[in-house]
């Protein structure tokens, strides 16, 4: 079944002759002048657990262009009734309510709609979505974990699949406050796809010392998993190239992403 876009949500009539203060203490106070029409719909709707990553970027990509993202951030206070721009906020939790509810599939939505939680704000509905797809428990943390350290690259078709999820279910983890240390992350992930890039494996541990725990990163594991992504894409296309047909005379090729 095809895909389809989450919708987008008309913000048309809400004031746009605020001015904004200088100091952020309430969701109300960096709400645009000028507001857009409409909020576009997220690529792909939220419909299972691994999509939440993307899912979530997107999300805070969009608000932010439109300026709303102090709205689904649980952080930050709700302005009181006596707030000079309560309305105008109200208005705009409320539309940014029912866009959220529309990224996600009709059988999240129908999950979100029998939860008690408090769920008619922006933010409020945003996090019983995050609840609900990340489904907090022992149980859940358990399946995550064990997705992570256990499953191997010969589980996966190709290498660049095994990355991908690898990367995901790292993410997941850290959302359930049960995943692993960066560095810990990456050195199962090289370890794993050795046999696919035994030589840029090894350049990369050769400068990856075990002090540098202490210091390494999580842009350096993304790092990590984008170059090991892009080998692989690499690999394809030489694959692909008219120079690998059989009995053409070329170079060696890298490893395949297979």
């Amino acid at each position: 079944m095809a895909s389809r876009k989450g919708r987008a949500v008309s913000l048309k009539g809400i004031s746009r002759t605020v001015i904004i203060p200088p100091k952020v203490t309430t969701q109300a106070d960096r709400i645009p002048d000028d507001l857009p029409d409409f909020i576009p719909g997220v690529p792909l709707i939220l419909k299972d657990t691994l999509d939440f990553p993307n899912w979530d970027f997107q999300v805070r990509q969009i608000l932010e262009n439109v300026g709303l993202q102090d709205l689904v951030d649980s952080d930050i206070p709700h302005p009181k009734l006596d707030h000079k721009t309560y309305t105008r906020w109200r208005e705009c939790s409320k539309a940014l309510q029912s866009w959220l509810t529309g990224q996600i599939s009709d059988e999240l939505l129908l999950r979100f709609r029998l939860t008690v939680d408090k769920k008619g704000f922006a933010d409020e509905a945003y996090k019983v979505i995050k609840m609900i797809i990340l489904e907090h428990g022992i149980v859940r943390c358990e399946n995550v974990v064990y997705d992570l350290v256990k499953k191997t690259r010969a589980d996966y078709s190709t290498t660049s699949q095994y990355v991908e999820d690898f990367k995901s279910n790292y993410v997941l983890a850290k959302e359930l406050q049960c995943g692993l240390p960066p560095f810990t992350a990456s050195l199962l992930m090289l370890k794993e796809i050795r046999s696919d890039f035994p030589a840029w494996v090894a350049s990369v541990e050769y400068v990856m010392p075990v002090y540098v725990a202490s210091t390494y990163t999580e842009d350096d594991f993304f790092t990590l998993c984008r170059v090991a992504i892009e080998l692989c894409a690499v690999k394809r296309l030489l694959r692909m190239s008219p120079l690998s047909a059989p009995g053409a005379a070329t170079a060696p090729h890298p490893e395949n992403d297979s």
